[in-house]
């Protein structure tokens, strides 16, 4: 049995790990106002502050080009600013970016949206210099529901601050999404 992961999922997190990373190196203590301002591979980031625990927060970081249309069946798409893939201007990560669809299994409906593929990130530091270990959360849900702006199943302040991480979910595709996603990639592996 291959201890490697599929390439997909392979893929995915080493595009996190690269959005992540980006975010870390490239931060930039600015201000907007009391805003936090850092700059990213893909242009500048706004976020927010959580004023009782001192925590800088970037909700809703796209990590990958929407996987809708042409993209819906494929890997996901880094988001490059030469392919014209990244956001234009400053992106305001004020807001947790939107569920993944899936049937919310307490409301007995469908909920949420393809476009989906978003970081929360949260950090108690600015400083480019600082070393700090990183929780890289993936939420449960049995790959059919849940997201990563859950209450419980998202970044916390107070984790941030007590522990002196940077605590990182993640909204990722799964359930049908995923399932057919694979499918069809598994169908045309490619010589890479």
């Amino acid at each position: 049995m291959s201890s490697q992961l599929p390439l997909p999922l392979s893929w995915l997190l080493g595009s996190m790990v690269i959005i992540l990373v980006a975010i870390i190196l490239y931060m930039k203590n600015e201000s907007s106002g009391d805003l936090p301002l850092v700059d990213t591979d893909c242009g500048p980031l706004l976020g927010s502050i959580d004023e009782q625990y001192g925590v800088y927060m970037f909700k809703g970081v796209p990590f990958a080009a929407p996987p809708t249309g042409d993209r819906r069946w494929r890997p996901p798409v880094r988001m490059s600013r030469k392919d014209g893939t990244c956001w234009k201007g400053t992106y305001e990560a004020l807001q947790y970016g939107p569920q993944c669809a899936q049937l919310d299994p307490w409301e007995h409906r469908f909920a949420g949206q393809e476009d989906c593929l978003y970081l929360n990130v949260y950090t108690p530091t600015l400083n480019t210099k600082a070393r700090k270990p990183v929780i890289f959360y993936i939420h449960g849900g049995y790959i059919h529901f849940c997201n990563g702006s859950m209450r419980g199943y998202s970044p916390n302040p107070w984790v941030t601050q007590d522990l002196d991480v940077v605590f990182v979910s993640v909204q990722y595709r799964f359930a049908f999404y995923s399932f057919f996603n694979q499918l069809t990639l598994f169908s045309k592996r490619s010589a890479h």
